[in-house]
């Protein structure tokens, strides 16, 4: 079973297409933000949440739904707005800001990576916290129009790209993750 949770107007052929809203017409109306959710343990083959996860107010308690009903092996696509993004900031339903340094927090085996003597602990560490254990096996970020632009066209080079990254809002758009359940 491949879920599309939060799927409103956007359905996926093949997928259970979930909302909690009736009027988009979804093959299951259920509401994410109140756990435990209607599917078994490990019953899940895969889930796509795209621009769903930033409107949910709690992402550990999501995190670790998503782990309980997905399989072993089952694939998360997850894409959120990046939080200095006008895409993100503009909308007063996205209460969660979401990051691919986010989803590392519930990855068992960075975990224990920053356990190691010398490295300084600067994020949860989730997966050990409470029990789930993702990888994050793609882990992409789309650019802007603008700056895509001069990107492209070699205005930019990588290291002008990576500080525009990490320093002005809008450069990027949206991450685009896929995380694997261990």
């Amino acid at each position: 079973m491949l879920l599309n949770l939060g799927a409103g107007r956007n359905k996926m052929d093949g997928a259970v297409n979930v909302d909690c809203e009736a009027w988009v017409d979804p093959d299951q109306i259920v509401d994410l933000t109140r756990f435990p959710w209607p599917w078994a343990d490990d019953s899940v083959d895969g889930v796509c949440m795209i621009h769903v996860l930033e409107h949910l107010p709690d992402t550990v308690a999501t995190i670790c739904e998503l782990y309980r009903i997905m399989k072993p092996g089952a694939e998360a696509m997850i894409n959120v707005p990046h939080p200095r993004s006008d895409q993100f900031i503009g909308s007063p339903t996205h209460v969660s800001a979401i990051t691919d340094e986010t989803m590392l927090c519930f990855s068992q085996r960075h975990n224990r990576l920053l356990l190691e003597p010398g490295n300084p602990i600067a994020n949860e560490l989730l997966g050990l916290q409470h029990g789930v254990d993702f990888e994050l096996v793609k882990n992409e970020r789309t650019l802007t129009t603008h700056w895509w632009n001069k990107w492209t066209s070699g205005e930019l080079t990588a290291d002008e790209l990576q500080f525009a990254m990490a320093t002005y809002n809008n450069v990027i758009d949206e991450f685009r993750m896929v995380l694997r359940k261990v």
